[in-house]
C-alpha cells in the first residue's frame, strides 16, 4: 500500500487557484506534522501528487515547500 496525497488544498491552501503553477501560500501546520508522522512511522511509502500537472504547464517543484519545514 501506498500513502498517496494531492498538494493543493490539502498540504497548502491553494487560495488563488491555479494561477500560473506557482505555489503562493505556507503549507498548513497540521499537514506537516501529519505528514511527518507519516514518514517516521516508515509503515507505508508516502507520495504527493499535483493533479494540475499536464504536458507544456509548469507546475512549482513542490519539493521547494517542504524542504524548509524537514519534510
Amino acid at each position: 500500500m501506498t500513502i498517496a496525497i494531492d498538494f493543493a488544498g490539502v498540504i497548502h491552501a491553494y487560495s488563488g487557484g491555479w494561477a500560473d503553477g506557482t505555489i503562493y501560500d505556507p503549507p498548513f501546520p497540521e499537514a506537516l506534522d501529519g505528514l511527518r508522522t507519516r514518514m517516521e512511522q516508515d509503515t507505508f511509502p508516502v507520495r504527493l501528487h499535483h493533479t494540475r500537472h499536464r504536458p507544456g504547464r509548469r507546475v512549482a517543484d513542490q519539493s521547494g515547500l517542504l524542504l524548509p519545514h524537514g519534510l
